[in-house]
């Protein structure tokens, strides 16, 4: 028998496990990542209003810079928690967090550059601390280092605490990146999309000094016009909630938006995905188009436990084989047919050529109030059903197979006189008297 150590040596080399850490995240998503930790402070301190947290970001070829004011990183958390590679089992859950593997902070700056500094102030502790990867990567100790720390501090003003990280030596590819307008434009937009419903709870965030616009998530609402709930618990700790209804005609903006803890991963979302599946299959709709521009869905998922939620790891994209997911699908087709069914008659409307007054269903629509989700969620009795609903005896006639339609224009001030003598009250009744007329003295049967 062989003696002598019987140890093989398996552990990854540094260099190995940061390229393959941040082989398939694109540094748009590495933002996001960071984005989402500082939002997460935020929502551990005020889940439902953040007009008093902000978020800057500096994104130039020498550097980049991410500071917020969102409650900092406890001296405890730091050392045993946010800095490992993986969440620790005996983590202490951050409730309704969108971080969840514990590797984001970290693999987003290995993703940036080569050297990061992080200072942070929480509300009984401060610390410092600087890593030069390319000199950690060669080290056996996987281990960082405090700079300075203190975990004794009077406590410290919700003001005052917050993290600022810093990140220079930035990778050739990142410097490039950061010194096109085109890709600042675009981190710009996708952050101000995802984080949509965070700006406009009241968050602010500053990228290059342009600070982001929240995209209202609004729903028409009127006596007529009910927009569809629905919601559901679980029983594992996570819930969800949807919406569908209309709102202002916007291509753009029709869809669905889905979020995750606040948090939007899809949307506006127009694809087989949420349902707009060309009716090629029982479990969907129409493709989207021009006709279902005013549709508007959302649909929040919740959980304390952010692993629940169906999501991908790079939380850009719904897990499209999660049970739960496929779950809250089918109930957003069913809830999504009724208004598709109203745009599908508002559509008729237009196309009988109806004129402006007989166009009921439209103008039922343009007299509608166009209110904030929020507003909606304030008053549920009056605002929501379980079903959409509409004034179905508001829906224009279908043209029986024995009669034709008659459409025609004339001078507006001739048809005003002869609505006049006729003493009409609507261009339709114009149109059907005059005709009447004329069958009874020329035809005469």
């Amino acid at each position: 028998m062989a003696k002598g150590n019987n140890k093989i040596n398996a552990a990854p080399t540094k260099s190995f496990f940061i390229t393959m850490l941040i082989r398939d995240l694109t540094l748009r998503d590495a933002i996001g990542d960071l984005v989402d930790n500082s939002v997460d402070g935020a929502r551990s301190i005020s889940k439902d209003n953040y007009t008093d947290f902000n978020i800057k970001i500096t994104a130039t070829k020498d550097e980049f810079v991410i500071e917020d004011n969102c409650g900092g990183i406890d001296v405890g958390i730091a050392r045993n928690y946010a800095f490992r590679f993986g969440r620790p089992d005996d983590m202490p859950l951050t409730p309704g967090s969108i971080g969840q593997f514990g590797i984001g902070m970290k693999r987003a700056l290995f993703k940036i550059g080569y050297n990061f500094n992080i200072k942070s102030i929480a509300k009984t502790s401060r610390f410092e601390m600087t890593v030069d990867v390319s000199k950690w990567a060669k080290e056996e100790d996987w281990d960082f280092q405090f700079d300075t720390f203190d975990e004794d501090l009077e406590e410290v003003s919700l003001q005052e605490r917050g993290t600022k990280i810093s990140v220079t030596k930035l990778r050739e590819d990142v410097q490039d990146q950061f010194s096109d307008n085109n890709f600042i434009k675009r981190l710009i937009s996708e952050i101000e999309l995802e984080n949509l419903y965070n700006i406009y709870k009241g968050i602010s965030i500053k990228i290059n000094g342009k600070a982001l616009a929240a995209r209202n998530l609004q729903l028409s609402k009127s006596d007529s016009i009910k927009t569809a709930y629905w919601e559901h618990d679980f029983g594992n700790g996570m819930t969800v909630k949807v919406f569908a209804g209309v709102a202002d005609a916007n291509l753009d903006h029709g869809g669905w938006y889905i979020f995750c803890n606040d948090r939007l991963i899809v949307g506006p979302e127009q694809t087989e995905l949420t349902g707009w599946t060309g009716g090629r299959s029982s479990d969907g709709g129409p493709k989207y188009h021009g006709q279902f521009s005013r549709f508007r869905g959302y649909v929040f998922f919740e959980a304390d436990d952010s692993s629940l939620l169906p999501w991908n790891t790079t939380k850009n994209y719904m897990d499209v084989d999660s049970p739960t997911f496929l779950t809250v699908r089918q109930k957003m087709v069913q809830m999504m047919k009724p208004v598709i069914s109203f745009l599908n008659k508002m559509k008729e409307e237009r196309e009988n050529d109806n004129p402006e007054e007989e166009r009921h269903l439209e103008k039922m629509m343009n007299e509608s109030k166009t209110v904030s989700l929020l507003d909606i969620e304030q008053d549920m009795e009056n605002s929501t059903a379980t079903v959409f609903q509409f004034p179905t005896n508001l829906v224009p006639r279908k043209q029986k197979p024995d009669e034709n339609k008659i459409s025609y224009f004339k001078p507006k001030f001739q048809v005003e006189k002869v609505k006049k003598r006729l003493n009409a009250t609507t261009l339709k009744e114009v149109g059907e008297r005059t005709f009447e007329y004329f069958y009874e003295m020329e035809v005469g049967e």
